[in-house]
């Protein structure tokens, strides 16, 4: 018997794409003129998260290309403070629960200095590329004991998922 574990963890999600929106919309604007403070997507979704007070993890997305307009203003989430900085000093503190991932198909626009603070996985797509089953086995060897009695049920599912669902989306080098 498995006393206390958890295996999967429930989770709040957002992805947004920065190059989809204006600057001044994806972080917020400082006017100035009345000394007001507009948020934006991202700062809007950081509030979000941070004021989230149950025990879910938070996933903020940040998917699409990478530019200095907006990683460069990044780099404060991406260092050891891990705060978003806007507006005249404010800023917002992320909580240990809440994770970025920037997912991207470059890096040509980044910093070395946003480059350093982040764990980059690079995934070329090649002909030798092992197939996504190995991927799934290798995962699968990972699985706490009491899911093992699954295995074949799994493997059913996955393979019935990879063969009829994704023949539309990826191409046959499984």
């Amino acid at each position: 018997m498995i006393a206390n574990t958890q295996i999967f963890h429930d989770t709040l999600a957002w992805v947004i794409n920065p190059k989809a929106m204006e600057l001044d919309d994806f972080f917020g604007v400082y006017k100035s003129e009345n000394n007001d403070w507009t948020d934006g997507c991202i700062t809007n979704v950081f509030r979000q998260a941070k004021n989230d007070d149950s025990s879910r993890y938070k996933l903020i997305t940040l998917d699409g290309p990478v530019e200095p307009t907006w990683v460069e203003n990044f780099n404060s989430v991406l260092d050891d403070n891990k705060r978003l900085c806007f507006g005249k000093g404010d800023f917002i503190q992320m909580t240990p629960k809440m994770k970025v991932i920037i997912e991207t198909s470059d890096l040509t626009q980044c910093s070395p200095a946003t480059i350093s603070r982040c764990s980059v996985i690079f995934m070329e797509e090649v002909e030798d590329m092992l197939p996504l089953k190995s991927f799934i086995k290798k995962w699968i060897i990972s699985w706490p004991e009491i899911l093992l009695e699954e295995v074949d049920r799994f493997d059913m599912a996955m393979n019935y998922f990879l063969e009829h669902i994704c023949a539309n989306f990826l191409e046959p080098h499984m």
